[in-house]
C-alpha cells in the first residue's frame, strides 16, 4: 500500500520515534510504500527551531533523527506530480490545508 507522508506526520515522528506514527514509519517498510514531496524537507526545516525547543535535542540530534525518519521515504520531485493530480488534491485539501496539495 502507498501511503503519502505529509509534515504533520513527520513532525510526530521526529518528536517520539517510539510513539505510534514513529514506530509504523521506521518499522512498516514490508508493508507500506511511503512517498512526499521534496517539499515536506523545506516545510520541516522551517520549524527546527520549535521541534528543538519541544524536543529538547541538540542540533545534531535532530539532524540524526531526520535522517532516520527520511530514511523509508521515497522523495519525489513536485514536477513529477502530473498537473490532473494536483487540481484533483487542490479540491481535496483546500478547505484543510491548502500547503499539502503537493
Amino acid at each position: 500500500m502507498r501511503i503519502i507522508v505529509d509534515a504533520n506526520i513527520i513532525f510526530s515522528a521526529i518528536l517520539s520515534t517510539d510513539g505510534k506514527i514513529g514506530d509504523i514509519l521506521l518499522n512498516s517498510h514490508n508493508v507500506f510504500e511511503f512517498i512526499s514531496p521534496h517539499f515536506l524537507k523545506e516545510e520541516i526545516r522551517k520549524y527546527y527551531k520549535k521541534i528543538i525547543r519541544i524536543s529538547g535535542y541538540s542540533s545534531s540530534e535532530l539532524l540524526d533523527i531526520e535522517d532516520k525518519v527520511y530514511k523509508p521515504i521515497s522523495f519525489i520531485s513536485e514536477v513529477h506530480i502530473p498537473l490532473s493530480i494536483r487540481i484533483s488534491s487542490e479540491h481535496l485539501v483546500k478547505e484543510i490545508d491548502p500547503k499539502d496539495v503537493q
